[in-house]
């Protein structure tokens, strides 16, 4: 997996768990508004900007799920 970081146990009872991504963090900001633009030329930005989010939602999931895997071994 593309993340890295540290699962450790550093004493009884507790959990130290690896830093979220701070891609993770980020929000993805519509696309730009341009006057006279055509609405097709800016739905397709648009539609730009969610695959990106989406995109960075899986690799945010994965990482999450590789994390949790590695706990319940």
């Amino acid at each position: 997996h593309r993340y890295g970081g540290s699962r450790s146990r550093p004493g009884a009872g507790q959990l130290v768990l690896s830093d979220l991504p701070a891609e993770c963090r980020r929000l993805i900001a519509h696309t730009e508004l341009i006057e006279g633009e055509d609405l097709a030329i800016l739905l397709r930005r648009e539609r730009g900007q969610l695959d990106k989010a989406n995109a960075m939602l899986g690799r945010c999931a994965g990482f999450h799920d590789t994390l949790a895997e590695g706990l319940h071994r």
